[in-house]
């Protein structure tokens, strides 16, 4: 699956530099979006998830105005866990490679549960 992906000019610094929390957003966002279109669990109330681990690597730089595409992939899917990796290309060219481990949990507790079989499904049809 992939998608058009804009920073704009508050994802950068002061010296112009893409920052690596405006990375991590549109991967959330991205997968939240996924979720809430194609999953019939009520995001937030019966199941949710939360980032574990994150990786970011800046294979060249990214300049403000620059268009991107974003492709996600899911990598791992553990029994509670699953990992999904993000590549932004630039002109074709790969630009970023962002790794995040999320945790499945019961929404009220907050507590890590197995992740629901349909969400599985959901998360292998990601590509």
């Amino acid at each position: 699956m992939q998608e058009q992906i804009n920073f704009s000019y508050r994802d950068f610094d002061s010296f112009a530099r893409l920052r690596s929390s405006a990375v991590l957003v549109k991967c959330d966002d991205r997968l939240d979006a996924y979720f809430r279109r194609t999953c019939s669990v009520a995001l937030g109330k019966e199941w949710d998830y939360v980032l574990r681990k994150a990786s970011i690597e800046f294979l060249t730089s990214v300049e403000l105005g620059t268009s991107m595409v974003q492709y996600a992939t899911p990598k791992r899917i553990g029994k509670t866990s699953f990992e999904i990796e993000y590549l932004f290309t630039k002109e074709s060219d790969p630009a970023i490679v962002a790794s995040i481990v999320y945790v499945s949990v019961a929404t009220e507790a907050m507590q890590k549960i197995t992740t629901p079989a349909n969400i599985r499904n959901f998360i292998e049809k990601l590509s």
